[in-house]
This record gives structure tokens, C-alpha cells and sequence, in this order.
């Protein structure tokens, strides 16, 4: 069963009650500290969406990822990147139990920067 509101399991970080000495953000941005809480109407509106790139090990790993997005955010976008792997997910998104988006690129070292392409 899905606890009934978002928490991070026991020994978890916690965001701090103030930003730490010496962060800040640049002009213009908000910081977690900026608003308070939304309410749960508020909260209930939000949507999210999933990136996940990929390469050619731990197939059931990824498929486990996905299933798990699938049972907490049926609706939400996944986008499944495969960064010069020989593996084609292409059949696997487009199984209801998935739902994702896939696209293979051309191998590149993009670890320093995930939009390199």
C-alpha cells in the first residue's frame, strides 16, 4: 500500500529549515525556503515526467524502474534514452504496462552534460 502522503524514509536527508550558509540563488530563482507549503489541492495539480538514459546493462533493472514509475504515475511522460547501446526498449514502450517514449542515439561520452546532442 502507498503511504498516504509523500516522506522520505527514516535517515533520509531533510531539506534545512533555511537555506545553508553561503547558498545562494541567482536572481530570480526560488529556493525551496521562498513558499510555503502548497496545499493539497494545489499539490494534487502537479505533474511530473521521467528521463531515464540508458546503456546496455541491467535490462531487468531498467524494466523494474519503469514498472515502478508505472504503478505511482500511470500518466506521467517517460523518456527512455539509449546512449549507444545495442538494446531496442522501442517494443517494450509501447506495452501499456510501460508507456514510454524511446529513442536511440549514437554513442558520446555525455556524462559531463545529459543534453549534449
Amino acid at each position: 500500500a502507498a503511504p498516504d502522503k509523500d516522506e522520505l524514509p527514516e535517515g533520509w536527508p531533510r531539506v534545512p529549515a533555511r537555506p545553508p550558509d553561503l547558498v545562494t540563488l541567482p536572481e530570480g530563482w526560488q529556493g525551496p525556503w521562498d513558499d510555503a507549503q502548497p496545499s493539497p489541492e494545489v499539490a494534487a495539480t502537479w505533474t511530473y515526467g521521467f528521463y531515464f538514459p540508458i546503456y546496455n546493462l541491467a535490462v531487468p533493472a531498467v524494466l523494474a524502474v519503469l514498472r515502478s514509475v508505472r504503478k505511482y504515475y500511470p500518466d506521467s511522460p517517460a523518456y527512455v534514452l539509449q546512449d549507444g547501446g545495442n538494446i531496442d526498449y522501442a517494443g517494450v514502450c509501447a506495452l501499456p504496462e510501460y508507456k514510454c517514449q524511446f529513442e536511440q542515439v549514437p554513442a558520446e561520452n555525455s556524462r559531463w552534460n545529459p543534453h549534449s546532442w
